[in-house]
C-alpha cells in the first residue's frame, strides 16, 4: 500500500521528532504550558501593581516630603514628579530592550533598580540625593508595564489581548486602592521613610521571583528577535512615522492625566482643603476612582472584543469623564457623600485609555510590538512630569496670598482653576480619538 503524503510537513517533522508522545502526554504538556503562561503573567502583574502603587502614592507622601526637605508646593511637585522623568524617557528603550533580550532579564533587573532607588530615597538627607533616588525608582519601574503587556502578546491569543490588558490595569488599580489606604496609615505610624524601606524590600524580593519564574517564550529556545538587522529598523522607522501611534499615545496620556496628575498628587490636598477632611479620609475618597478604573478596564476590553464601537467608546468616555471632573473641581459645596460616586464614574469613563494599547499592538509588527507598547506607554505618562509641577506653580502664583496650608494655597478658587487644566485636556483627548481608526471586523 503506498504511503499517503502528509499535507502538513511541519507537523510531520514535529511528530517524527517526538515519536513516543501519546495524546495523553501531549495533553499534559499543553496543560503545563497553560499553567506556565498564567504563572508568568501573574508574577509580571504583581510587579505592575507594585509599580502602580509607587507611581500613584505621591499624594500621601507630598506633605511629609515638603516638611523633610523644606519645600513649597512647586518644589514638592518637582521632587515627586521626578519619578516620571526617567520613567517616561525609558519607555521606548524598554520596549527595544524587551524586543531584543526578552522580558525575563529586563523585568528582574528593573525590579532590582527599584529596590536600590527606594532604599536610597528612604535614607536620603539632602534634596539632590532624594532626587536621584526617585529617578532610579522611576527608571526601574519603567520596564514593568511594557514587559507585562509583551508577555500577554507572547503567551496568549490575540483575541484576549484587550481583555487581559484591562485585567492588568484592574489588578494595578486594586493594588493602588488598598496600597494607598494602607500607606496612609503606615506613614502615620512610621513616616514616609519607613514606607520606602518596606518598598525597597518588596522590590528586592520581586526581582528574585521575576528571574526565577519568567520565561521569554513558550518554547525552550533563545528569544528570537534581534535588535540589529533591517527588519527591526525598517519596522521601527515605519512605526515612528505613523501618525496614528502619536495620536493614540496622546489620547492615552491626556485621559490618564486624571490619574497621574489629579488623583495621584493633587486630589488628596484638594479634598483636605475644600472639604476639611483628614488625610486618611481624603485618600479613601480618591481611591474610589481607582475602583472605577479597576471595573472599567476589563469592561472596556470586553466591549472591544464583542463590538465595533472602539472609537465611539473612546470619544464619549473622554467627554463624560471631563464633565464629571469639572463638577468635582468647581462645585465645592457639593454634598460630600456625592463625591465618591463622581470619582467612581470618572474612573469608569477614564478606563477607555486601556483600548489604546490594543491599537498599539495592532499597528505594530511582531518585531516591534514591545517598542510600540513602550512608545504608547511613554505618551501615557509624559504629561505627568509636566503637569504636576505646572499645577503646583499655578497654585502658588495664582494666589495673591503667600500663606500655604500643607503645601497648597489656602485659596480654593485658585486651586480649582489650577487643576481644571486636567478636564480641559480630556476634552482635547476626545478630539484625538475622532482621528483614531475604527476597529476592523474580524
Amino acid at each position: 500500500m503506498p504511503a499517503v503524503e502528509d499535507k502538513n510537513p511541519e507537523k510531520t517533522v514535529e511528530n517524527r521528532s517526538r515519536p513516543f508522545l501519546s495524546g495523553r502526554t501531549l495533553g499534559r504538556a499543553r496543560r503545563r504550558r497553560v499553567t506556565l503562561a498564567w504563572s508568568v503573567w501573574i508574577i509580571a502583574v504583581i510587579f505592575v501593581s507594585f509599580q502602580f502603587l509607587l507611581q500613584l502614592s505621591s499624594g500621601e507622601m507630598i506633605s511629609g516630603l515638603m516638611r523633610s526637605f523644606m519645600l513649597t508646593a512647586f518644589g514638592g511637585a518637582i521632587l515627586t514628579s521626578s519619578y516620571y522623568y526617567i520613567y517616561t524617557v525609558l519607555q521606548v528603550p524598554a520596549g527595544i530592550l524587551i524586543d531584543r533580550f526578552g522580558p525575563r532579564s529586563v523585568l528582574s533587573a528593573g525590579a532590582a533598580v527599584v529596590c536600590i532607588g527606594s532604599l536610597l530615597f528612604a535614607w536620603s538627607k539632602v534634596l539632590w540625593v532624594a532626587l536621584i533616588a526617585r529617578i532610579l525608582m522611576g527608571g526601574g519601574a519603567s520596564f514593568a508595564f511594557v514587559g507585562c503587556i509583551s508577555l500577554i502578546a507572547i503567551w496568549f491569543p490575540v483575541k484576549r489581548f484587550a481583555m487581559m490588558t484591562g485585567i492588568v490595569e484592574t489588578v494595578g488599580m486594586l493594588g493602588t486602592i488598598f496600597g494607598t489606604m494602607w500607606l496612609a496609615n503606615y506613614m502615620h505610624a512610621h513616616s514616609w521613610r519607613g514606607s520606602m524601606v518596606l518598598a525597597g524590600t518588596i522590590a528586592g524580593a520581586l526581582s528574585i521571583f521575576l528571574f526565577l519564574m519568567i520565561r521569554n517564550t513558550p518554547r525552550r529556545r533563545h528569544f528570537p528577535i534581534k535588535l540589529t538587522g533591517m527588519p527591526f529598523w525598517t519596522g521601527f522607522k515605519r512605526l515612528i512615522r505613523n501618525p496614528l501611534i502619536w495620536i493614540n499615545g496622546v489620547y492615552t496620556g491626556l485621559l490618564f492625566s486624571v490619574v497621574t496628575v489629579f488623583t495621584a498628587l493633587w486630589a488628596v490636598p484638594f479634598l483636605e482643603l475644600s472639604h476639611h477632611v483628614g488625610l486618611f479620609k481624603a485618600s479613601g475618597i480618591t481611591s474610589v476612582l481607582y475602583i472605577g478604573i479597576a471595573i472599567g478596564c476589563p469592561l472596556m476590553g470586553w466591549l472591544d472584543g464583542v463590538t465595533d464601537w472602539r472609537r465611539s467608546i473612546m470619544i464619549v468616555n473622554a467627554i463624560l469623564a471631563a464633565a464629571l471632573l469639572f463638577v468635582v473641581t468647581f462645585w465645592v459645596s457639593l454634598p460630600f457623600y456625592v463625591i465618591p460616586f463622581l470619582f467612581f464614574f470618572i474612573g469608569i469613563f477614564v478606563s477607555s485609555y486601556a483600548l489604546s494599547f490594543a491599537i498599539a499592538n495592532e499597528i505594530a509588527t511582531p518585531a516591534n510590538r514591545s517598542t510600540s507598547i513602550g512608545l504608547t506607554n511613554m505618551l501615557c505618562v509624559v504629561f505627568a512630569p509636566i503637569l504636576q509641577p505646572f499645577i503646583g506653580w499655578l497654585i502658588v502664583h495664582l494666589d495673591d496670598r503667600p500663606m500655604i496650608f500643607h503645601g497648597v494655597s489656602r485659596s480654593v478658587t485658585h486651586f480649582e482653576w489650577a487643576v481644571s487644566i486636567v478636564p480641559f485636556l480630556m476634552l482635547v483627548a476626545a478630539i484625538c480619538a475622532y482621528y483614531l481608526p475604527a476597529k476592523k471586523r474580524r
